[in-house]
Order: structure tokens, then C-alpha cells, then sequence
């Protein structure tokens, strides 16, 4: 996470990099990864705020899912899982470069 101050309120978490990881019923492995910056020009003394040291897992969770578009996380999670199956070479035994 990163956090500043901002109108004289310490540690206001303006972005985080986060990771979303799928895996398929073969095993196959995808993820999204990225720095989502959220949207401050509203932090003020008047601002609903939740301080620093009381944020949970799950508050940082639910700012990433309104500012983000979760179909297209999805869908790129599969699309790279699908890439990884289109890209594997599997090596059977016999061939392994020290039997070759």
C-alpha cells in the first residue's frame, strides 16, 4: 500500500498494488496483477474515514471491487491460463536432457 498525508490527515491509503490469482480444474494457473490508485480529491476533515491502523483485509478488498471492472480481472485471468496451456511442452521421461 501506499499512504500519504493529505489536508493534515496522516496515512491515507491513496493506492495498492494487489494480485488476483484463478486456478482451473486441470491445475492451469492465471493472475492479474497491478497498482490501482484510488481517488482522494474528496479527503477532507468532513470525509467518512477509516483510520489507518483500524483497515481490515477485507476494506481494501471492497475499494479494489468498486473501482475496478472484476469481469475484465476475470477474463484476463483466464486468458492467461489459456495461454499458459497453448504455450506447454510436456517433457516424458526418456527424454530429459541428462537421458538423451
Amino acid at each position: 500500500m501506499t499512504k500519504k498525508t493529505i489536508n493534515k490527515i496522516h496515512d491515507v491509503v491513496v493506492g495498492v498494488v494487489w494480485e488476483k490469482i484463478g486456478y482451473d480444474e486441470e491445475g492451469y494457473k492465471g493472475s492479474y496483477k497491478i497498482f490501482t490508485q484510488f481517488n482522494i480529491d474528496q479527503v477532507d476533515n468532513n470525509t467518512t474515514f477509516i483510520q489507518y491502523k483500524e483497515l481490515t483485509k477485507k476494506d481494501i478488498i471492497d475499494w479494489i471491487e468498486l473501482v475496478t471492472d472484476q469481469n475484465q480481472v476475470n477474463n484476463s485471468i483466464l486468458e492467461n491460463m489459456q495461454t499458459c496451456k497453448n504455450n506447454e511442452v510436456k517433457v516424458v521421461s526418456g527424454n530429459f536432457p541428462w537421458e538423451v
